[in-house]
């Protein structure tokens, strides 16, 4: 279900773009939780395509707290914010990002050989998206440029009743939750 909520919440996105709406146009949609990375590709505004993978961010904190002998609580806050042990965390946490990368990109290469369409955009979400050097690795992996995206950027906010640094500070963690609220605008 949160694969197709991320699609809901990305084509709340699309309704909302300037960019003409190609029905053929393909997007791999990738939200990178705590314990789980959702895929959903879409062809157009149509789901072809979900899978779940069971490697994200705690895989990430524990990577870093094997490799720098840190309690979880610790190395939960270095994942987040290096604080010049930037080396020492990438090197933990390459093993983990190219296992999810080659996961993710056998997704990849099992849509595009089952619909002879091939995977043209990367857009990643999810609060571990934010894993420095996660885009580039990606890249890496992929040989395609990856995007981050925000999906509370269509949404008018009333500032009066949200705080709106704190939602867009937010926003990468809100992907399902923005897909599953497009339900009830129906």
């Amino acid at each position: 279900m949160d694969s197709f909520a991320i699609g809901n919440a990305f084509e709340l996105k699309a309704l909302h773009s300037l960019r003409v709406q190609d029905d053929n146009r393909v997007a791999a949609l990738i939200d990178i939780g705590a314990s789980k990375t959702e895929i959903n590709i879409m062809r157009g505004n149509v789901s072809y395509f979900s899978r779940e993978i069971y490697l994200a961010g705690n895989d990430f904190t524990e990577a870093i707290g094997n490799r720098l002998s840190l309690e979880a609580h610790e190395a939960e806050r270095t994942k987040i914010s290096p604080d010049g042990r930037e080396n020492e965390v990438d090197e933990a946490v390459l093993p983990i990002l190219d296992d999810l990368g080659n996961e993710i990109h056998l997704s990849f290469d099992y849509y595009e050989n089952q619909y002879d369409h091939q995977v043209e955009e990367i857009y990643i979400s999810g609060g571990s998206s934010a894993l420095p050097g996660i885009e580039s690795a990606f890249e890496r992996i992929f040989n395609r440029k990856v995007q981050f995206w925000d999906p509370t950027e269509n949404l008018e906010v009333r500032s009066d009743h949200v705080d709106v640094d704190a939602l867009k500070a937010a926003a990468p963690q809100l992907a399902v939750a923005v897909g599953l609220a497009t339900r009830l605008l129906d």
